[in-house]
């Protein structure tokens, strides 16, 4: 077996139109950039929220949202450098083969790393309900919106002109990425809607209370 970019491959090509490669892997590397961008405002959003929110189950989603970094860093590094890099340089090598020359500069662009949100004081209750929607909002929104492009960058690996293990690889560990990324925002979006919606009528209950 012959190794690209860490990734063990065969020696089975279908097929590859090797001079489309540079302009697809621009493509994925500026969807996976596009895809940094929103995770980084959602996690900025999150630290904001930190103003209107404080205490325990502000923390609790903390800890949840930092536990996903290590699974967008590494989708991320596999959309901006790994993929694109890897194409560049296979369309250099079959460059070389058919003509002696590379096509292509190849890219060390890498993604910047999703920051770790602090958590707010323990000691502390604060709930804005009014500015904590409108964030959320915001955020669900920025959901979406990152879904859509992963979409897009499905589409894009499973339309390259280039058919062989090495491509199948790819595309399968996207996959894999994608729907363990997809999976978690789909549990923290359920469970942002309840535990928002529980704190909100918890607080207007002992609001109420503390009138009487």
């Amino acid at each position: 077996m012959a190794y690209e970019n860490g990734y063990e491959i065969g020696k089975n090509v279908g097929g590859v139109r090797y001079d489309e490669l540079p302009g697809r892997a621009k493509m994925i590397r500026d969807d996976g950039r596009d895809l940094n961008n929103n995770v980084i405002l959602v996690y900025k959003s999150i630290d904001d929220m930190k103003v209107h929110w404080h205490g325990r189950r502000y923390n609790e989603f903390v800890t949840k949202f930092n536990s996903l970094i290590p699974g967008f860093n590494e989708i991320l590094t596999l959309c901006v450098t790994t993929l694109p890099v890897a194409l560049e340089q296979i369309a250099n090598n079959y460059a070389i083969v058919d003509t002696g020359n590379k096509i292509v500069a190849v890219s060390d662009e890498a993604p910047t790393p999703v920051p770790e949100i602090a958590p707010s004081p323990d000691s502390e209750f604060r709930f804005m309900q009014g500015e904590v929607e409108n964030i959320r909002t915001m955020i669900l929104g920025k959901f979406d919106i990152m879904l859509d492009i992963m979409n897009k960058i499905s589409d894009e690996i499973n339309t390259l002109p280039w058919k062989s293990d090495a491509s199948e690889i790819f595309r399968t560990r996207f996959e894999a990425l994608k729907s363990n990324v997809v999976r978690n925002l789909e549990d923290i979006k359920t469970e942002f809607d309840s535990t928002i919606m529980t704190v909100a009528e918890e607080v207007s209950h002992t609001e109420t209370n503390n009138l009487n």
